[in-house]
């Protein structure tokens, strides 16, 4: 038979077309069938895999409360998310919240119970459990969802600095907020340092309470309004010298209200301090050097009288062979005291007189912190041997001296 019974198809090499292709379709049709059964199997078992794996509210609520009684930071870390991606979930930012709560139990115990009575959302806190995506596009994740916190610093110096654990923040003028921060307890360390200040202080931070916290540093500091009768003179603060001229420190600030300002003003090769002010009792002040000037006159007056009486009386010790003419100018056993109770006999023997005509300062220098100075002069004496005519000589000579507690001066030492 050349034909199909069952379609009345010529038959090819013995076989019907039609019942040929109906076939393969069969087979066809039964692979398919069997790979999607396959497919939904393997997909419905890693579903339900997954969704197994994945914490529920309830389940994410009870970890939450085991991480922190346990004080677990690792565990801890694996059930927070933040929005705020710069603000990094990780063991030592854990470490904050966990010390918190370990700070402040009652917190603890309030937000635990708001998420064990399913309140996971109404929470009065920074913390709630919200889903955070879905895997797969069906299966909800959650996680404890934190508000991040910022603190914006207030501050007039530029030169200040804050530190929040090892990291250090500058130049808040131009960026004054800190943050994000994980909620907690922060000590904000503030350090002020430049060439005539240096001060710090450390202010307690509780950004739990309020996400958004505002905190002024230094802000008891002041500005003054400075003038002085020697405008060119150098400002100084707390005994540094600020690199400014008083003339250029008109509004001068903000400073230190604890601090003491003056001036220096250079006459030839001496520094003249003016009267010192404390910068708490106004803030108009005028540097006055008249009492300063006035002062170093008197200082001077005082050292030529002593190097003018020393010297004079130095002729009469030599010419009487009395050493007690002089040691009134002397510092008790010091190296001129032990030197010229020396000199004098010797000059003496040797047949010279002296007479004393004058002294000249020629420049001197005084430490107020050491009481102690430096000076140099010329002196001029008639010294003669014997029946000899007395010939006139000139010495200069440099003599450190010392002030002592009652305000008068003694020589310590000459310099060969």
């Amino acid at each position: 038979m050349n034909f199909c019974n069952k379609y009345g198809s010529k038959l090819i090499n013995g076989i019907c077309p039609n019942c040929s292709k109906i076939k393969k379709n069969k087979k066809k049709s039964k692979i398919i069938i069997i790979s999607l059964v396959f497919i939904v199997v393997i997909f419905s078992g890693v579903f339900f895999y997954l969704k197994s794996t994945v914490k529920s509210e309830k389940e994410i609520a009870l970890s939450f409360s085991n991480s922190i009684s346990s004080s677990n930071p690792e565990e801890l870390s694996k059930i927070l998310y933040c929005n705020d991606s710069s603000l990094p979930i990780n063991k030592s930012n854990s470490t904050i919240l966990i010390d918190y709560f370990n700070q402040n139990p009652s917190k603890f115990s309030s937000i635990n119970d708001d998420f064990k009575k399913g309140n996971y959302k109404d929470t009065d806190s920074p913390l709630s459990i919200e889903e955070v995506r879905k895997d797969f596009f069906l299966i909800p994740v959650y996680k404890v969802v934190v508000k991040p916190s910022f603190i914006k610093v207030k501050t007039d110096l530029k030169d200040a600095k804050v530190q929040i654990g090892d990291e250090t923040f500058g130049d808040l003028t131009k960026k004054d907020e800190l943050g994000p921060l994980m909620p907690g307890n922060y000590t904000i360390k503030s350090e002020i340092s430049n060439s005539y200040l240096n001060k710090s202080e450390n202010i307690e931070v509780n950004t739990f309470k309020s996400s958004n916290q505002e905190i002024s540093i230094f802000d008891n500091f002041i500005k003054v309004n400075i003038t002085s009768d020697i405008p060119d003179a150098e400002l100084y603060v707390n005994n540094k010298d600020t690199g400014v001229k008083i003339k250029d420190a008109k509004t001068f600030g903000p400073i230190d209200p604890n601090s003491i300002i003056y001036g220096v003003s250079t006459d030839g090769d001496k520094k003249i301090i003016s009267n010192k002010y404390d910068v708490n009792s106004s803030s108009n002040i005028n540097i006055n050097f008249a009492e300063a000037k006035a002062s170093e006159a008197n200082f001077k007056k005082d050292l030529y009288v002593l190097l003018r009486n020393y010297s004079s009386d130095f002729a009469y010790a030599v010419n009487t062979n009395s050493f007690n003419y002089i040691e009134n100018y002397l510092e008790f056993d010091s190296p001129i005291y032990k030197k010229q109770k020396k000199v004098v006999p010797e000059i003496h023997s040797k047949d010279i007189r002296e007479n004393f005509e004058s002294t000249e300062i020629l420049n001197y220098t005084f430490n107020n912190d050491t009481s102690t100075g430096e000076v140099t002069c010329n002196e001029i004496y008639s010294i003669g041997k014997g029946i000899n005519v007395p010939k006139r000589q000139e010495f200069k000579n440099t003599y450190t001296f010392k002030k002592l507690a009652n305000g008068s001066l003694v020589l310590t030492d000459i310099k060969d």
